[in-house]
């Protein structure tokens, strides 16, 4: 998913927003319909909440990877190197 955004020209920090809203939204969603509101449940409460958690901590660790490996690699490839080098020092092309 990281490097897919990373082609895309998203920018990780817009990623990060974007998961977070994801589980913002879920969560609210659990507590609007009452998923999380009876007592007996307490426990199966908590083990969802980590385990949503983990879920997301995973995605997130996952994208940061495919962005820096969509990041290495593009400052490795000959087209890097060549856009760099006919680009000025004002940042356009010569």
């Amino acid at each position: 998913m990281g490097v897919r955004c990373a082609k895309q020209g998203v920018p990780f920090s817009e990623f990060l927003v974007a998961m977070n809203a994801t589980k913002e939204c879920l969560w609210e969603y659990l507590e609007r319909e009452d998923f999380l509101d009876q007592p007996v449940e307490l426990i199966g409460d908590l083990n969802l909440l980590h385990a949503l958690t983990r879920f997301f901590d995973r995605v997130t660790y996952s994208a940061a990877l495919g962005y820096e490996t969509f990041s290495h690699k593009n400052e490795h490839s000959p087209a890097s190197s060549l856009s760099a080098s006919t680009t000025s020092h004002n940042g356009r092309a010569a």
